[in-house]
């Protein structure tokens, strides 16, 4: 890590080319919102130290393989630090925060990929993302050829044939598995599944002000995301911003005037309108 880095806002950082996002700054933005005194710099520093002593417990090697290096961090993140997958308390909201990931030693498929992956970039490897249905690895390439490595199960190798096992066991074998399952995802994509994680357990405990911030940064990442316009609009409603909510319903309408759920919007926007007017 460069001493001294500045660190911007969220905006700044996902403004920047897809090359030169820095996925762990904008995790550890995400989860600022949420710890006001964090320590951003800090938690950049855990992580160089972890790749640090990956690094320096290959110097006993030879040859620096990528099987061999993927080996040693595995053992060092999961054998020496114990970090480990959260089956427990999976929709745990401290799962989705970088810093509650390192220094809990635990969290969910995405984090812990996030974490492994960021190691990597400090040992020169490239890793990247895999949103694989369901669940969350990382992929690199290897003498012509991808391995599969899964963080939230002790960064074991997957072949193709265990993912498409994997979500048969999940949707049943009248859904097809595509290869494209296996595409890398971008930065962008990433930190906004990191978001929408946490969206789905705002809302499910009410907590509409939280969800609206994450809503909000979705929005920053993903500006024409239609479905987050309606969605923020939802929140709104339920915060008594009304003409917030009108507002995105007004935008979601435009951007999707053939959705299956326009009549329902609608219907919202007329209910709302007319009860701004009456107050009026």
């Amino acid at each position: 890590m460069e001493k001294n880095r500045e660190i911007f806002s969220f905006e700044d950082v996902i403004s920047q080319p897809e090359d030169s996002i820095d996925l762990a700054v904008a995790a550890l933005l995400i989860a600022k919102d949420e710890y006001p005194d964090l320590d951003i710099h800090n938690h950049l520093k855990k992580i160089d130290e972890l790749a640090q002593k990956v690094s320096g417990q290959l110097t006993i090697f030879h040859k620096r393989s990528i099987l061999t290096m993927i080996q040693q961090i595995n053992v060092v993140l999961f054998e020496q630090e114990g970090f480990y997958g959260n089956l427990r308390d999976y929709y745990d909201p401290r799962n989705s925060f970088l810093n509650e990931v390192l220094d809990r030693r635990t969290g969910i498929p995405i984090t812990l990929s996030l974490v492994y992956i960021e190691i990597g970039k400090r040992l020169g490897l490239d890793f990247f993302g895999i949103g694989f249905p369901g669940h969350f690895i990382v992929k690199c390439f290897y003498q012509g050829n991808s391995l599969l490595i899964d963080p939230f199960h002790q960064g074991r190798i997957l072949e193709e044939e265990d993912c498409q096992k994997q979500f048969q066991e999940v949707y049943g074998n009248n859904v097809e598995f595509l290869s494209s399952s296996l595409d890398i995802l971008s930065k962008r994509s990433i930190l906004c599944r990191i978001l929408v994680n946490l969206k789905m357990i705002y809302l499910k405990r009410k907590d509409f002000s939280k969800a609206l911030n994450v809503i909000e940064k979705i929005i920053l990442i993903f500006p024409q995301q239609s479905g987050e316009i309606r969605d923020r609009g939802l929140v709104y409603l339920q915060l008594n911003n009304f003409s917030a909510a009108i507002q995105d319903w007004k935008k979601y309408l435009q951007l999707e005037p053939k959705a299956p759920d326009v009549e329902q919007i609608r219907n919202k926007l007329r209910q709302v309108a007319a009860q701004v007017a009456w107050k009026n």
